[in-house]
């Protein structure tokens, strides 16, 4: 993605009133999800600053009317809230796949894969620490997975959307798809931030 386009996204996005900003922040955040490319995406909202936190809670209903996304709240801290957005179907694909199901299944999740209450024994698992499974809900390859598991401390080959530890070309041709959904974004809100589309 270019610099120079996100920079001056950031720059665009700083001077909109405040439901529009939460907004375009999180679209950028979650595009690759909102695009169905992505299987979910976990997001902190600060209550520093202009309290994302808070406008989340006096906005949401009318995000989630607009965009087709659904989510989840991972946590609640003084700093942040911490949001798990997902996208259904491909969520539900991801969860599907027969390496997953065995690989989660060591940490209580059944294996009949029910997509809500995965989510839910995520979130429970998510309350005192961020479980390393959680890579799989974010559409992270099983092998960079367990590779984080075995040794957090190893040294990756790239770092993008995640670190990577062994399949360089599929990591990029990802993180590229995820990019590109990233610009789509970012040129739609753009082009219509004169005239208030996204909201």
């Amino acid at each position: 993605m270019s610099k120079r386009l996100l920079h001056r996204y950031m720059k665009t996005i700083k001077d909109m009133e405040d439901k529009k900003y939460l907004f375009s922040m999180i679209l950028y955040l979650i595009a690759p999800t909102i695009e169905g490319v992505k299987p979910s995406t976990i997001v902190t909202l600060p209550t520093s600053g202009r309290n994302l936190s808070k406008l989340w809670e006096l906005y949401k209903e009318d995000f989630l009317n607009i965009y087709n996304i659904n989510y989840i709240k991972m946590k609640d801290t003084d700093k942040a809230t911490i949001i798990l957005f997902y996208n259904s179907d491909s969520l539900k694909e991801t969860l599907s796949d027969l390496e997953n199901i065995n690989f989660l299944e060591q940490f209580g999740y059944k294996n009949k894969i029910n997509i809500n209450e995965s989510i839910l024994h995520l979130k429970s698992r998510f309350k005192n620490i961020c479980p390393h499974e959680i890579g799989i809900f974010l559409g992270i390859p099983l092998e960079e997975v367990k590779v984080f598991m075995e040794n957090p401390k190893s040294k990756c080959i790239f770092c993008g959307y995640w670190k990577v530890y062994k399949d360089i070309k599929k990591a990029k041709k990802q993180f590229y798809i995820y990019d590109r959904a990233r610009t789509h974004i970012i040129l739609d809100v753009l082009k219509h931030s004169e005239n208030s589309i996204i909201i």
